[in-house]
């Protein structure tokens, strides 16, 4: 190795021997099974904003909850304005939940963004005005 390797390597390895300084427990709680069970079951029925792993941040209802198996299932809400779809997870995929009351919340019933009005032309007629369909 040259001077450069041995260098870096020197580094990467002194940074990785550093201790690391912050807080030793996490900034978030985390819930025992038996809270799991109490506070996910008094959210039934109702709408929530919550972030589901793989999904990100969403709304839902929480239509039921199976404390032996910690399945969770929900109608989620992916566009304002159309039905939801149906998932089943499990309850350690959901963080953040903020209940939303018994009412759909605004952002649920909002109507979808409108689609814009099809053009006469083709959107490739910019790169080729010459052809037919484009005169």
């Amino acid at each position: 190795m040259n001077d450069y390797h041995s260098n870096y390597y020197s580094r990467y390895h002194h940074a990785q021997r550093q201790p690391q300084s912050g807080p030793t427990t996490p900034p978030y709680q985390l819930w025992s099974p038996e809270e799991a069970s109490q506070n996910i079951g008094a959210y039934r029925g109702q709408y929530i904003r919550t972030s589901i792993t793989g999904y990100g941040l969403v709304y839902a209802q929480l239509t039921d909850y199976h404390p032996h198996t910690g399945t969770v299932d929900l109608n989620v809400y992916f566009t304002p304005g159309r039905p939801p779809s149906f998932m089943r997870v499990n309850r350690n995929d959901l963080t953040g939940i903020v209940p939303l009351g018994f009412q759909p919340p605004p952002e649920i019933l909002a109507p979808p963004a409108p689609t814009p009005a099809p053009s006469s032309r083709p959107p490739w007629c910019q790169w080729a005005p010459w052809h037919p369909m484009c005169q």
